[in-house]
C-alpha cells in the first residue's frame, strides 16, 4: 500500500516539475526542423560552390584541349 502512494504522489508531481511535456515535445521538434533547414541551406550552398568549380575546370581543360591540339597541328 505503500508504495501505491509513493507511486501515487510521484505522478502528481510530475506536471509540477515544468513544462508540458507536450510543449517540450513541440519545442525540441521546432529546434530540430531549424537545424535541419539550416544545414539543407549550407549544403546547398557547398553543392552549389562545388557545381561552379568542376564547371570552371571543365572550361579550363577545354582551353587546354583546344590548345594542345592546336600545338600539335602546328
Amino acid at each position: 500500500m505503500r508504495d501505491e502512494d509513493e507511486g501515487d504522489r510521484d505522478r502528481e508531481a510530475i506536471p509540477a516539475r515544468g513544462r508540458d511535456p507536450l510543449e517540450s515535445q513541440t519545442e525540441n521538434l521546432r529546434l530540430l526542423v531549424e537545424a535541419i533547414a539550416e544545414m539543407t541551406f549550407q549544403n546547398s550552398y557547398q553543392l552549389r560552390q562545388t557545381m561552379q568549380a568542376v564547371e570552371r575546370l571543365a572550361r579550363l581543360m577545354e582551353e587546354m584541349r583546344r590548345d594542345g591540339a592546336g600545338k600539335c597541328r602546328g
